[in-house]
């Protein structure tokens, strides 16, 4: 276990927690990069004329039926926070350091049974695999997917399962990004939403409440890097936790 080193601590904002659109979360010391954040193309108000897309980059996301596929590798740290459900009041401190290879599957919008939802329908459906740790045991390991159906890839059941979509995605076609944030509304209903904080036998993985990732895809969709920030609870016993990471990957 990489124990880290910085005793520094880790706090979500007021603004984490907002309900409108993509949750806009900051973490005290975090790069100025936001992973969060809301990436709608917007002109202004001065000029009526539609935005000009760049036609090349425009098809540099993923688009079509298919499933894309990429390799990356996510190096970053997971927290335990001081409260029993995360909150803007949470401190957090850093319980350990990890580097992980895994899959980021990108793929188009999947139907939905949470038809009156309030965070609109996804731009397309994303799921993070890192590590290879089926049992979540090992520290970094992450399950993610921004529809139910999703874990599918990694091996979870969808026979009579619920179609949910439990997240915010936007894509931003300027920037070549996806944009993720998960909607604590319907993220509480997806149990498969996991990750690891810390390398143990006894420690159960922690489910997936709130937080995001952005995806920036270059070199027409071939290689991506990005960020992820999510913050989760405990199911036994309550209890608020962090994993933040930096990832690169190639497409397969």
């Amino acid at each position: 276990m990489n124990k880290p080193e910085t005793s520094d601590l880790l706090q979500i904002k007021p603004n984490s927690l907002k309900a409108s659109g993509v949750s806009s979360l900051h973490l005290k010391a975090s790069p100025a990069f936001n992973p969060v954040r809301s990436t709608r193309c917007s002109t202004s108000q001065s000029d009526s004329r539609k935005p000009q897309l760049n036609r090349r980059a425009a098809r540099t996301i993923p688009s079509g039926r298919r499933v894309v596929v990429y390799r990356i590798t996510a190096s970053g740290t997971t927290f335990a926070g001081n409260t029993s459900f995360p909150t803007s009041n949470t401190f957090y401190t850093p319980a350990e350091n990890f580097s992980l290879l895994g899959n980021l599957v990108v793929e188009p919008r999947i139907n939905a049974q949470n038809s009156t939802r309030r965070n609109g329908p996804n731009s397309r459906e994303v799921t993070f695999i890192i590590g290879g740790d089926r049992t979540l045991i090992a520290g970094g390991t992450l399950r993610y997917s921004t529809h139910t159906w999703g874990h599918r890839h990694w091996g979870g059941l969808t026979l009579g399962r619920p179609q949910l979509d439990t997240a915010f995605v936007r894509a931003n076609n300027r920037t070549n990004t996806l944009s993720i944030g998960a909607d604590l509304q319907w993220s509480r209903n997806d149990s498969s939403n996991l990750f690891s904080w810390r390398s143990s036998l006894v420690n159960a993985p922690k489910q997936i409440l709130l937080g995001g990732a952005t995806i920036r895809f270059t070199n027409r969709g071939r290689r991506v890097s990005g960020r992820i920030e999510f913050f989760g609870n405990g199911f036994i016993e309550p209890a608020a936790y962090a994993y933040v990471a930096n990832f690169t990957g190639v497409r397969l």
